[in-house]
């Protein structure tokens, strides 16, 4: 997946290596990242329209569609809400981490 807004909060440094032991070619990788990628994403965007008004939901979006990369997005969804944006989606996305580690292991 190409570079996002909030790429710089976390990185699945666990998952890596439960992906790099658990799959038996490149293919089967790949296809555990983009599910992994995927997941991330939508929880990403389900956080953040939940917390920002929905009077700026339209905006929000258009903003990831404009340039999905920009890391000041989330120093406009703190600034609209009157939260730390930044540190509540990093533990949110350290918990989610955990869940897909334990669905990793369970596969």
């Amino acid at each position: 997946m190409s570079k996002l807004f909030f790429d710089d909060i976390i990185t699945f440094e666990r998952i890596s290596v439960v992906i790099g032991n658990t799959t038996q070619s490149e293919e089967e990788r790949h296809e555990l990242w983009k599910v992994v990628d995927d997941i991330v994403y939508h929880e990403v965007l389900h956080f953040i329209l939940a917390a920002l008004d929905e009077k700026h939901h339209a905006e929000f979006a258009n903003m990831i569609q404009i340039k999905p990369y920009d890391s000041h997005i989330i120093q406009y969804v703190s600034y609209k809400t009157g939260r730390k944006i930044k540190s509540e989606l990093k533990r949110h996305l350290k918990d989610l981490e955990q869940q897909i580690l334990e669905s990793l292991l369970d596969k």
